[in-house]
């Protein structure tokens, strides 16, 4: 069976059902002269795998995506059966992102969830971290910008909250003018180049011990 509903002038038009090959429902939806706008779309083996609307037959608008195992996988916009303005992403049901997206990449602002504890809050470009952001890993905390998932130009880096460094990064390293702290006395002030100490400096005795 293609199609089990209604028609008008020999056109889909109104609600039906679409069956795939192995006669499980395909979707169960409405449509008019003969393009669907809404409907619930389901894999091969029967488990669901879209609600919502639809636009010359490609997701569109606010809907909800489920994997083939049912897990719910993506709820927000689509347009033209792309991921596209604001959503959520998840991984076996937990939340991993939830933001902007623009043609199926994350791009905008943004934030990172693993095991649903937030890692990274701040801006993307087609799904790379790219422009301010803060960034909370296991003893990481950097909080400024980032070019290509690294830090990059102004920033402050927390180590397990004994070593701070605030200054200049290039391309995820210590890098230009910065001041390193270590238990917030300063150790040393001046040039870094390539995470190293180097050019004019002043370092400091170290009051921390």
């Amino acid at each position: 069976i293609y199609l089990n509903g209604n028609f008008k002038e020999n056109k889909k038009h109104g609600i039906g059902t679409l069956y795939h090959k192995n006669e499980n429902c395909k979707v169960n939806g409405q449509w008019e002269d003969d393009m669907l706008f809404y409907g619930i779309e389901y894999w091969e083996n029967g488990i669901q795998k879209y609600e919502g609307t639809f636009k010359n037959d490609k997701y569109f608008g606010e809907s909800t995506f489920y994997l083939e195992n049912g897990n719910l996988y993506y709820e927000g916009t689509f347009l033209d059966g792309l991921k596209h303005g604001y959503g959520k992403e998840y991984l076996n049901n937990n939340i991993i992102y939830e933001g902007d997206w623009i043609n199926n990449y994350k791009s905008g602002y943004g934030k990172i969830y693993n095991n649903n504890i937030l890692e990274y809050d701040g801006y993307f470009f087609n799904n790379i971290k790219s422009g301010y952001g803060k960034l909370y890993l296991k003893n990481i905390i950097y909080i400024g910008y980032l070019l290509n998932d690294l830090y990059e130009g102004k920033g402050e880096l927390n180590i397990n909250n004994i070593l701070y460094y605030k200054g200049l990064f290039k391309s995820g390293l210590k890098h230009g003018k910065g001041i390193l702290y270590k238990n917030k006395y300063i150790l040393y002030e001046g040039d870094f180049y390539n995470d190293c100490k180097q050019g004019l400096g002043i370092i400091y005795f170290d009051n921390s011990t």
